[in-house]
This record gives structure tokens, C-alpha cells and sequence, in this order.
């Protein structure tokens, strides 16, 4: 948590990444929906109502780089990992790689990050599929 708050600045917006339609795959939605319904003091985008995923993510990034263009972005989302460290919150100083664990080339996102490690990376079949 405290490499996050060298991120902190009156420049920093939150992007949370995926969707609802893959239960595997909800947490960045969830937080940002959660962030934004507590009046989190930053900008938050993702959430379940809008979010950014594998189809949309080129084109709200844009959008949102406009919207901040001098902005220190984290990125939040749900990864894969290993089976001992399911459950646990990592944050990085380093951007998400988002859709990696499926095999996605997606563009990266933020300059640092906070990801929930929500199964194995041994499973992420699973978590291709849409429920």
C-alpha cells in the first residue's frame, strides 16, 4: 500500500478493469463501481455500468487520456496467479497488463497497480468463458 501512495497525486485517476459478464473477471468493475458510490476523491473509471474491457478498452482510454492527459493513472484489476496466493491484493509499480493470463494483447494500463488474485493461473480457461 505504501508504494500506491507515492502515485497519489492531484494528477492520479483510477482505471478499473473488466467486466461483469465474466464472474472471473469482475473485480476492477466492482471496485470502481464501489469507489464511486463512496465519492472517492479521485477520478474512477470502470465500473459496472461502464466498464472497460477487451472490447471497449482501445477506445476509452483514448477518451480518457483526453479527458487527463497529464494524468498519473493506477489500474486496478482481477489476475491470475498462483494457487498460494489466491485472494491476496498486490499492489505494483508497474502497469497492468490486462488479458494476459487469457492470452489477450491488450494495450497496458497505468503507471502503477493493485491486482486481486482471484484463481490460478492454471485455470484460466475457465475465465475465458462468459457466463
Amino acid at each position: 500500500a505504501n508504494s500506491i501512495k507515492n502515485y497519489i497525486t492531484e494528477n492520479t485517476i483510477i482505471v478499473c478493469i473488466g467486466t461483469d459478464k465474466c464472474i472471473g473477471d469482475c473485480l476492477g468493475p466492482m471496485v470502481g463501481t464501489f469507489l464511486t458510490e463512496k465519492a472517492f476523491p479521485l477520478p474512477v473509471y470502470g465500473t459496472i455500468e461502464s466498464p472497460i474491457h477487451a472490447l471497449n478498452i482501445n477506445k476509452r482510454l483514448n477518451e480518457i487520456n483526453k479527458l487527463h492527459p497529464k494524468s498519473l493513472t493506477i489500474g486496478i484489476d482481477a489476475c491470475l496467479g498462483e494457487y498460494s496466493s489466491i485472494g491476496e491484493i498486490h499492489t505494483r509499480d508497474y502497469p497492468i497488463h490486462p488479458g494476459k493470463g487469457v492470452g489477450k494483447n491488450l494495450p497496458d494500463v497505468g503507471i502503477a497497480s493493485i491486482i486481486g488474485i482471484i484463481d490460478s493461473s492454471e485455470n484460466a480457461e475457465i475465465f475465458t468463458s462468459r457466463s
